[in-house]
């Protein structure tokens, strides 16, 4: 008896749908950054990380400043770490996503980012182990 023939693999913009929390991520964390970037270099105020929490004096944002690095730095090393041990980038980057999202949660006041964080993260990480549930032999 001759083997199954594999089953051809969708198109690349098909497997893309499948994906659309992870498209989601991608767009609004592209325009999360560059709107940030613009207002770092086009604006004099102590307001870039409102959107974390708001600051009353120089000395209060440089501390939100330092949690903001904070959560970044340490999404990022999970994220690299996560890749070196064997997870495939878009699972590294929805589980060390949650991370990040959770230090939100912990480190600043609930807000409309934070939420959203929080929501798009859970999101993200069901629809991965989803995929992966599906790929399972």
């Amino acid at each position: 008896m001759a083997p199954d023939a594999p089953t051809p693999e969708p198109p690349a913009r098909a497997r893309r749908l499948r994906y659309p929390l992870y498209l989601i991520f991608l767009t609004s964390y592209t325009i999360v950054h560059l709107k940030f970037e613009l207002d770092y270099w086009t604006t004099d105020h102590l307001q870039f990380f409102a959107k974390y929490a708001l600051a009353d004096s120089a000395e209060e944002a440089f501390f939100v400043a330092k949690k903001v690095y904070y959560t970044k730095a340490t999404w990022m090393i999970a994220l690299v770490w996560m890749q070196a041990a064997g997870l495939r980038f878009r699972e590294a980057l929805s589980c060390s996503f949650v991370l990040y999202a959770l230090e939100l949660a912990l480190l600043f006041p609930l807000r409309l980012y934070t939420g959203l964080n929080m929501l798009l993260a859970l999101g993200f990480a069901a629809e991965s182990l989803a995929a992966r549930r599906r790929e399972a032999p």
